[in-house]
């Protein structure tokens, strides 16, 4: 394995991709319990689901800054 694929592939890496997999998949977690979430908040199903894609779409957004951020600052 050359030097750039074992440097990449290092644990800290492998750790945020699984942990980034692992965040991105809760909203379909979520998914089936919305019904009980909006009883639960005393909204509507479609304000519940509102919520959940609201998150959704922030999180898509928020996740990839951090990863250039890391990567161009130097810090190893």
């Amino acid at each position: 394995m050359s030097s750039s694929k074992a440097r990449f592939f290092n644990p800290a890496v492998v750790g945020l991709i699984m942990l980034s997999f692992f965040l991105g998949t809760s909203e379909y977690t979520v998914i089936g319990i919305l019904p009980e979430i909006a009883d639960g908040f005393g909204i509507s199903l479609t304000q519940a689901g509102s919520i959940v894609s609201l998150f959704a779409f922030a999180y898509g957004l928020g996740t990839p800054s951090p990863s250039p951020t890391y990567f161009f600052s130097g810090a190893r």
